[in-house]
């Protein structure tokens, strides 16, 4: 018999893998409950040193939450090879037919009984559904608890939940764990998870199989079968649901399952308030639906702004080259015009302004160069001196004359002078029509008049005369 200071072993209760579970009395001479751990149930030594750090980690969480059986002491008898914790003792279960505690059980001895779910179910059968509703929504708020401290349970099953006080806890800690260590294949077969234990889902898998017993009386080897002990039609309704949320918990996939231990609580606490989880589920797969539809919409709508400001910048980037071409385009014609001009040729070079006019305003028919038929016209007009008369070839192109020449009848008035005969009758010559005159000898007309219309010449060009004596009139 192990030595527990302070503590009078009183009867053995329990019997694990790992060691056993004894009834005993402390100094003060309340009942607690001591496990001892042997390490020579281990083959190796890690094993046996992470339960003892596991029970390091969840005693100072343990009093914190009702749903955990609190760890009041931790001790170690190393050259003994073990080490112990005092734990609160479950309540006292009784014989099968009493309807209190047996004298003996309150006396300490032999004939206490712990209270466990799995020796209410072996009595009782199933549980009715809504006090399954009640013991689930408990015991997920103390496994969610226990996840929250970064420890998980490994072994949940029915044998594992006690009842203190009448209040289900969370009890036999051995495999408690951190969850971010490896680990090994450890736990009760039939709650193992497919993918093995040492996850949160998988924690899940073992409390949705916990489920399935309470709710259908039937071994945990048997699901996913129906209850075999009758069941109400009150009760038939809600256990259709709850088996909706045991289905889901034990879902071979993981990923398929509640994600942690509040989701499963959630589902349960819905169906204590009377509303469908199935129908919950409809609507949850249609908003996945609908999610997974606008989603791709937006990702269509991205990629359509994204080509759209694509294509507005290639455009923008078109135009700005465009802009450049035709700025380019502009100033080679001008160039050109200036060349022209600085040979004499004016005429030739006005089909080059004009082209570069009507590409400089955007004038979508202006993109190149002066038609055949502009620069053609242009040089018959430089041909032709402007009045249509063929320039010799040896002519230079500014050779034309600075004045019309006279009619050689308005020279012989000139000579002979107003009012004078004209020789042949002795009669008085006609006066002559002031419109021939030269244009300074007109009445009314001046030298003024004159050197204006010398810079009017000089500066339109030999090739533009004819339009200014049509503008002005004959000389």
């Amino acid at each position: 018999m192990p030595i527990i200071p302070d503590h009078d072993l009183l009867a053995l209760i329990g019997q694990g893998a790992y060691g056993q579970v004894w009834l005993a009395r402390n100094r003060m001479g309340t009942l607690r409950a001591v496990k001892v751990v042997y390490r020579d149930q281990f083959q190796q030594a890690r094993p046996y040193e992470r339960v003892l750090q596991g029970i390091r980690r969840y005693e100072p969480i343990s009093r914190a939450h009702e749903g955990l059986v609190d760890v009041l002491h931790l001790g170690e008898n190393s050259s003994a090879g073990y080490f112990y914790y005092v734990m609160e003792v479950a309540d006292d279960a009784g014989p099968p037919a009493a309807a209190g505690p047996a004298p003996e059980a309150a006396n300490g001895t032999a004939g206490y009984v712990p209270h466990t779910l799995h020796l209410r179910l072996k009595r009782e059968g199933r549980l009715p559904v809504g006090e399954c509703l009640r013991l689930g929504i408990a015991l997920t708020e103390a496994l969610e608890f226990l996840h929250q401290g970064g420890l998980i349970h490994r072994d949940l099953k029915p044998s594992n939940v006690v009842f203190v006080g009448g209040v289900p806890k969370l009890a036999d800690i051995d495999l408690v764990t951190l969850a971010d260590e490896p680990h090994s294949w450890v736990g009760t077969d039939g709650f193992i998870p497919p993918e093995g234990p040492g996850e949160v889902r998988g924690d899940v898998y073992s409390f949705g199989k916990l489920l399935y017993e309470m709710a259908t009386g039937n071994d945990r080897h048997e699901f996913p079968n129906p209850p075999t002990i009758g069941v109400s039609e009150g009760d038939g309704r809600v256990l259709a649901e709850l088996n909706q949320v045991i289905l889901r918990a034990c879902d071979p996939e993981a990923p398929r399952r509640h994600a942690s231990a509040e989701e499963l609580r959630q589902d349960l606490l819905l169906l204590a308030a009377g509303k469908s989880v199935r129908r919950l589920r409809v609507l949850e797969r249609r908003m996945a639906r609908v999610k997974r539809i606008g989603v791709a919409a937006l990702a269509a709508g991205v990629v359509v702004g994204a080509v759209s400001v694509w294509q507005y910048r290639q455009a923008e980037a078109m135009e700005r080259l465009a802009g450049e071409s035709r700025d380019r385009l502009v100033r080679l014609h001008v160039a050109t015009a200036v060349r022209l001009m600085d040979e004499g040729d004016l005429m030739a070079s006005l089909p080059w302004l004009v082209e570069a006019l009507r590409l400089e305003q955007g004038d979508p028919e202006a993109g190149g160069s002066p038609s055949p038929a502009d620069r053609g016209g242009a040089a018959a007009m430089s041909q032709t001196g402007g009045h249509g008369n063929p320039r010799r070839a040896d002519q230079p192109l500014r050779a034309q004359p600075r004045w019309p020449p006279v009619p050689d009848r308005e020279r012989r008035w000139h000579r002979a002078g107003v009012g004078h005969g004209d020789g042949r009758t002795g009669n008085a010559a006609p006066a002559p029509r002031q419109a021939h005159l030269p244009r300074h000898l007109q009445p009314g007309r001046s030298a003024v008049d004159h050197r204006q219309r010398r810079r009017d010449r000089a500066d339109l060009g030999c090739g533009q005369r004819g339009a200014v004596d049509a503008a002005v009139g004959p000389s």
